[in-house]
């Protein structure tokens, strides 16, 4: 670094000192190249982004997990396979939303995200419907890698209540003026179960079924 003498006095001039680590370009070199090289054997996480979301619609609850998969690695990472989500078993009409990894696709109650995994983040977006009875839905969900934090939001609707063991606080919260309710806990290791019970829900019209 270089510096010239400079008379301030009175002028009002202020000097800033700004210099490029020259070390950054090589460094970001070798972070291209290495992305670019062949994947290496290691493990992937779920980001502390992650969520799940509940919501009502047209008398259905529709389940949506926003997913960050994290690989902090320099290179690509190879699990051994694909990371796949398996669905609670009562889950309907699984679907990929837009801007999730486009090799990730959905079949039945699964989920399939094909490795190996990039550096950074690989976003993938899924929903389903959750069938549920007596006003009261139940979600168990195993998460297939580690989950750095657990966050959930539900559309709040009347005197409807979520519930988890995972959970270590609850809030209500508002967000562009719909009212939600907030579940946060620590994370859960790769394998381990999220247990979710909502309650309060709109009651199904029981008159389509009988009729049925």
């Amino acid at each position: 670094l270089e510096s010239q003498d400079a008379e301030l006095v009175e002028s009002g001039l202020r000097i800033i000192l700004v210099a490029i680590d020259p070390s950054l370009a090589k460094r970001e070199e070798e972070d291209r190249s290495l992305a670019a090289g062949p994947a290496v054997a290691g493990t992937v996480v779920l980001g502390s982004e992650s969520r799940v979301i509940a919501e009502m619609q047209s008398d259905r609850l529709n389940i949506y997990y926003l997913v960050q998969i994290v690989n902090s690695a320099r290179t690509p990472i190879d699990i051994g396979g694909p990371l796949i989500f398996n669905l609670p078993r009562e889950a309907r009409g699984s679907t990929v939303l837009e801007d999730s990894a486009p090799n990730a696709t959905a079949n039945g109650p699964r989920i399939t995200v094909p490795g190996p995994f990039p550096p950074g983040v690989t976003s993938v977006q899924a929903a389903y419907e959750l069938p549920y009875s007596g006003g009261t839905a139940k979600l168990v969900q195993v998460w297939p890698a580690a989950l750095q934090q657990l966050n959930v939001m539900v559309q709040q609707l009347g005197g409807l209540s979520i519930s988890s063991p995972q959970f270590t606080a609850t809030r209500d919260a508002n967000d562009q003026g719909q009212a939600l309710i907030l579940g946060t806990g620590p994370g859960l290791a790769a394998g381990q179960a999220l247990t979710l019970e909502i309650s309060g829900l709109p009651p199904h019209a029981a008159g389509p079924r009988n009729l049925a």
